[in-house]
């Protein structure tokens, strides 16, 4: 943890608390011994096969996940870019030019992963997938940008006020840079 990240925290008024792990340990090793309770992470920990208390929080959580998409419509953002203020105000066509790079390398993916017999990953049926994803989230399943995200970033903003880790709800709006928001077609 960066020198000074608890302070930050408090100086912007919220309600953390971070402490870090000595550098020879693991979160892992404290999840396995259970000195932490619970871990979220990109990565499955390392003791996650061979110790039976560590588990997922929903096991099947496909099934789950599909069923809070069918009710609310949301799917969690997973990601998101960040570009410091201070590189934006000195090159202002910087955020604009990420998105739409971002936005072209989305649809290139997509494209491959539509295209019958073009073995991506090594999985055996990928355009299927691909193909059952599309059937219940829509063509566009990770959305970019504010509009098509704009009920997940409410939500997550609204929990974060609720939750007192913003003081106040914060508009999905001030969350990017103007010229990101909306993208002219040509």
């Amino acid at each position: 943890m960066p020198k000074g990240c608890s302070a930050g925290f408090r100086a912007l008024g919220l309600p953390l608390e971070l402490r870090p792990i000595p550098a020879n340990e693991t979160l892992s090793a404290h999840l396995d011994d259970g000195r932490l309770d619970a871990l979220i992470s990109a990565l499955a920990p390392s003791c996650f096969a061979r110790n039976p208390k560590v588990r997922r929080l929903f096991p099947d959580y496909r099934t789950a996940e599909e069923d809070y998409f069918r009710r609310t419509r949301m799917f969690p953002i997973m990601h998101l870019i960040g570009i410091r203020r201070s590189l934006v105000e000195r090159h202002p066509w910087l955020a604009v030019n990420t998105y739409v790079a971002y936005l072209k390398a989305k649809d290139l993916c997509y494209r491959q992963m539509e295209t019958i017999g073009h073995l991506f990953t090594t999985l055996p049926w990928p355009v299927e997938e691909f193909q059952r994803a599309r059937a219940l989230m829509g063509e566009d399943f990770w959305s970019y940008g504010v509009e098509p995200n704009r009920r997940e970033l409410a939500a997550v903003t609204r929990y974060a006020h609720e939750q007192g880790i913003n003081e106040r709800e914060v508009a999905p709006e001030e969350l990017f840079a103007p010229s990101t928001l909306s993208l002219a077609k040509v």
